[in-house]
């Protein structure tokens, strides 16, 4: 399941049962590595997000030779002033009044998706439903799980024993 997606059907239940204001939505997420990924998570309502494949990333690059947590400093500096120059074009000034706004206008989705998990976002154009994206995660699951054959836990040379009993 997209990060977004769960985020914002989250946001939505929680408003439902007027609990929103006592949770902090963390995400926790490899699928989120852009800016406009963290803005699209802000906007419908994530609090913070830890984006652990980026940080893999940072560990792994070849060449560099500023430590680790330079990177890092250096990737949430960037980072902050993406999110800082796409609010600033909507005319927002603090993160407060981004977070959880949906100010976005959703285009390819469908009236369900829109419905459980972007409650109240303009749509433009119907698209995409749950079916597609389980299609997609399943598609996913496959190529990073691939059947293997099993071995054989019983030789087909064995002989049953009688049941007595």
């Amino acid at each position: 399941v997209s990060s977004l997606l769960a985020v914002g059907a989250l946001h939505q239940d929680l408003i439902a049962k007027k609990l929103r204001a006592k949770v902090a939505l963390i995400v926790e997420a490899a699928d989120a590595y852009e800016i406009h990924h963290f803005c699209c998570l802000l906007g419908f309502g994530c609090d913070a997000i830890y984006p652990y494949l980026c940080y893999l990333s940072l560990l792994r690059v070849r060449g560099c030779t500023l430590p680790l947590n330079k990177r890092i400093e250096n990737f949430r500096s960037g980072s902050d002033s993406g999110i800082l120059k796409v609010m600033s074009k909507m005319g927002i000034s603090c993160l407060q009044s981004y977070k959880g706004a949906q100010l976005f206008q959703a285009v390819g989705l469908d009236k369900e998706v829109i419905s459980k998990c972007f409650t109240g976002c303009k749509f433009v154009l119907n698209g995409a439903g749950f079916n597609i994206f389980s299609q997609d995660a399943m598609e996913l699951h496959k190529l990073a799980f691939p059947e293997r054959p099993q071995p054989m836990l019983v030789d087909e040379e064995v002989e049953e024993l009688d049941d007595f009993g």
